[in-house]
């Protein structure tokens, strides 16, 4: 088969009842493009039938690769897999859901091939974009979600962990991916921006289909409070540090000068009492702002190093293909 000009590359894990139709769909859509094509199929250890349907249509239709994990490794895992083994100029990621509707993988490459981006993603979230059947809770915590971690891009975006990008292939090459997990989104926004890249943003629409599938719905939120959070902010605080000990640092030491303004307007009428527990809540909050200022600027330091490194290490990747060839 000669090498495709797109590869959509689908992770699944236990899509089984949906899987066929699904990608079915994006056949047709991706049947009417100008462009030629492949699909990469990555099952991720799924317990049911997933790994079946993915042979069948790999045998049923020549533009269909399906590769298997032995065991469940994580969404980041899959995609890697998948990045590793596309043959396209251009590759697009879709989730098996089809939470997008298979017509963004043609704006996404018509938008990418109009502009000097290097990478396209399709956003709910700007305007132009919805999300539709997504229950209000979990819409309203992605989008806070992303609006904190885009603070620590620097970069204008309003969304940082969806799937639906499309991507030129020296951007994936460049990278070294480490992520197991759906934290690979950040990961590669993070290096790309590290490195440079260029990223454009284009309207999309997320909607959660209310299809059954064995008798369950079949897209349901898998969301965790508590883990969602805890990723985002160690991400924060790993992109800015100051950001997070930074501001924690200078409240403490503002609340300790507020103390010690008030501590010196006591003196001056004479009714200060050095024994005071004030005395010493001022100590300690000037100490821990100083201290927490201290620990940001060496966290900054160590951030501008990862950069570096990243850096570095896309340089290597780069020059290990070059001498393959």
């Amino acid at each position: 088969m000669p090498k495709p000009h797109v590869s959509v590359i689908i992770p699944a894990y236990n899509e089984e009842g949906v899987l066929q139709r699904n990608v079915e769909e994006i056949i047709s859509t991706l049947s009417a493009a100008p462009w030629s094509w492949e699909i990469i199929l990555v099952n991720d250890g799924s317990s049911d039938n997933t790994g079946k349907v993915m042979e069948l249509l790999s045998r049923k239709y020549k533009q269909i690769r399906a590769f298997h994990h032995p065991f469940n490794r994580g969404r980041g895992a899959a995609m890697r897999t998948g990045f590793d083994n596309a043959g396209g100029d251009i590759i697009v990621t879709l989730d098996a859901d089809l939470s997008y509707s298979p017509r963004h993988v043609t704006a996404l490459v018509a938008a990418i091939e109009k502009s000097n981006a290097d990478i396209v993603q399709g956003s709910p979230y700007m305007k132009g974009g919805r999300a539709v059947n997504v229950p209000f809770f979990r819409l309203f915590l992605s989008r806070m979600g992303n609006k904190i971690l885009t603070l620590s891009f620097g970069h204008d975006l309003t969304v940082v962990t969806g799937i639906l990008r499309a991507y030129r292939r020296h951007v994936l090459d460049s990278l070294n991916l480490k992520s197991e997990g759906k934290d690979i989104h950040l990961e590669i926004m993070s290096k790309a921006l590290d490195l440079g890249f260029k990223v454009k943003e284009i309207p999309a629409v997320l909607r959660w289909r209310k299809v059954k599938k064995n008798g369950k719905p079949a897209r349901k939120s898998k969301f965790k409070l508590a883990r969602l959070l805890s990723e985002h902010l160690a991400f924060t605080f790993s992109e800015t540090p100051f950001l997070l000990l930074g501001s924690v640092g200078l409240l403490f030491v503002l609340a300790g000068l507020l103390l010690g303004f008030y501590i010196i307007y006591l003196w001056l009428h004479a009714t200060l009492d050095p024994t005071r527990p004030i005395v010493y809540l001022m100590v300690l909050l000037l100490l821990s702002g100083i201290q927490g200022l201290m620990f940001a600027f060496l966290a900054s330091q160590n951030r501008s190093q990862r950069r570096e490194l990243i850096i570095i290490q896309s340089q290597l990747r780069n020059l290990d293909k070059k001498l393959k060839k």
